[in-house]
C-alpha cells in the first residue's frame, strides 16, 4: 500500500477502533494513540485495557483491509 494512503487509513481506523477506551488526557485532550511513520503507540491509564484496544484495532484494521504486524 502506498505510504500516503496507509497514513490516511491508519488515522481513521485508529480513531474508530480506540474510541471509548480510557480517558488518558494531555492538556485536556483525550489521547488514545501516538503515530510516527508506520508505528503506533497505544496509551491508556489502565494496563488491563491494552488487550481490548489491540483486539479492536486488529478487527477494525481487517475491515479496512489492513493487517497489524
Amino acid at each position: 500500500m502506498l505510504p500516503i494512503l496507509s497514513n490516511l487509513y491508519s488515522k481513521y481506523f485508529a480513531k474508530e477502533a480506540l474510541q471509548g477506551f480510557g480517558d488518558f488526557k494531555i492538556v485536556g485532550q483525550v489521547i488514545h494513540a501516538v503515530k510516527y511513520v508506520e508505528d503506533l503507540m497505544l496509551m491508556t491509564k489502565e494496563e488491563m485495557a491494552v488487550p481490548g484496544m489491540i483486539d479492536r484495532l486488529t478487527e477494525i484494521g481487517r475491515y479496512y483491509g489492513m493487517e497489524i504486524m
